[in-house]
Order: structure tokens, then sequence, then C-alpha cells
């Protein structure tokens, strides 16, 4: 693991999936497009994963308080660490019901 990131962060599930397998052993390269991410289902992952012929790897999620400590250390999670829910759909449009008096 590399030494310029803190303790907290080199123990990170996703720090070690991310830099031992994803980055220097699988060569995987660093675009928003080569890793598909599937969240809460990871038997959707796994079923994915054998009809693509790729690989799943199904992880805990991240623990509150390990993003905070890697955070308060001025680091960043690794990629794919993270999703924050619900999200809005894409071209959805809100509109405020009370008028401005």
């Amino acid at each position: 693991m590399p030494s310029d990131h803190s303790p907290q962060w080199r123990r990170l599930d996703t720090a070690v999936l991310d830099h031992l397998l994803i980055e220097d052993a699988w060569k995987v390269p660093a675009n928003e497009n080569a890793i598909e991410v599937v969240h809460d289902d990871p038997s959707a992952a796994i079923d994915r994963a054998r009809r693509t012929g790729g690989t799943a790897v199904v992880l805990a999620p991240l623990r509150v308080e390990d993003v905070l400590a890697v955070a308060d250390r001025g680091e960043r999670v690794p990629r794919k660490s993270t999703s924050f829910g619900p999200k809005p759909r894409t071209g959805l449009v809100l509109r405020l019901l009370e008028t401005e008096t």
C-alpha cells in the first residue's frame, strides 16, 4: 500500500481493492467506465459478472467513522467507495409550491 496515505486510508477494504487489485494486479484503467458498480445487491453483481465473464467483488460498505477518519487527514476515499442516495432522476424538474409574497 502507498506510504503517502494514512494508516486509516490503507486499512480501507476499498483502498486494498483499488490499489492492489484494480490498479496493480488487474491493470484496470482509471476511467469511470472501466468498472461497473452495483449497489445494494451483491447477487446482481455476481450474476452480472457471470453473464459478462467479469469478476465480482463484494465488499461491506464503508463505515461513516472510517470516511470521517480519512477526511480528517485531508484525504479522499478511493474511487467507487461511497454512494449516497437517494439520487434524483436525470431530468427531474422541481417546482416550488409556495408563491413569493
